[in-house]
């Protein structure tokens, strides 16, 4: 998770800087708090959707702690599985300007038809230049014997993994994503953090839990 954090934290960080993105999207953002703790560019508009308890409870701890955010920040209290761009353009977001987006740490407790959703909501609202960024497992994490303990240690906790995808680099490029994944452990995601072998990538029959983004390609 260290490294999944560093790796998104440099995903957004590098866009907001470098390709000048102003329009940041976090999907069922929970409890991040990257609005608070990274600096950010004047002008970035910073946009957190999720469930209306966590969101409130969120932002609870946020104000009792006299927290401020470093950027423009809007929470918005949606049903993801339910249409919510209305929601996101209401609030200011404009679809025709780039955007990053970011669904992290989420997509593995949901149903596949739900991911395609979700993936397919976010296409229509992007425009040439916009960034996309998610975690994913592929459906052999859930029955492998290298995982299996993990996937049990969910199971019993009320939390299962049930959302997987076999290959997001296709879903995408059919959608005009240009696409990359990486994982845990590769140059652009150890740090100094990870001792085991890395397997390649996209090896057969072998369990991986995806870093992917992707750049929406000109029309």
């Amino acid at each position: 998770m260290i490294l999944r954090t560093r790796f998104f934290d440099d995903f957004l960080q590098r866009l907001t800087k470098e390709d000048k993105i102003r329009q940041v999207i976090l999907l069922a953002a929970g409890l991040n708090t990257r609005a608070f703790r990274l600096v950010w560019p004047a002008g970035t508009n910073f946009f957190e959707l999720d469930q209306p308890a966590i969101l409130r409870d969120k932002e609870r701890v946020l104000h009792s702690s006299g927290a401020r955010p470093n950027c423009e920040r809007q929470t918005l209290e949606v049903d993801l599985t339910r249409s919510w761009d209305r929601t996101l353009t209401e609030a200011g977001f404009k679809p025709k300007e780039p955007a990053v987006w970011l669904l992290e740490g989420f997509l593995f407790y949901i149903p596949i038809a739900s991911i395609s959703y979700l993936l397919d909501e976010v296409n229509g609202l992007s425009s040439s230049g916009s960034w996309l960024g998610f975690d994913i497992i592929n459906s052999t994490t859930r029955t492998s014997s290298y995982t299996h303990s993990w996937i049990e240690i969910q199971t019993k906790s009320g939390a299962p993994w049930i959302g997987t995808m076999d290959d997001p680099s296709s879903f995408l490029t059919t959608r005009g994503w240009k696409t990359a994944l990486t994982q845990a452990g590769a140059p652009d995601a150890n740090h100094g953090r990870w001792h085991l072998p890395i397997i390649p990538i996209t090896m057969p029959d072998m369990p991986y839990n995806w870093f992917v983004n992707a750049k929406k390609r000109n029309k």
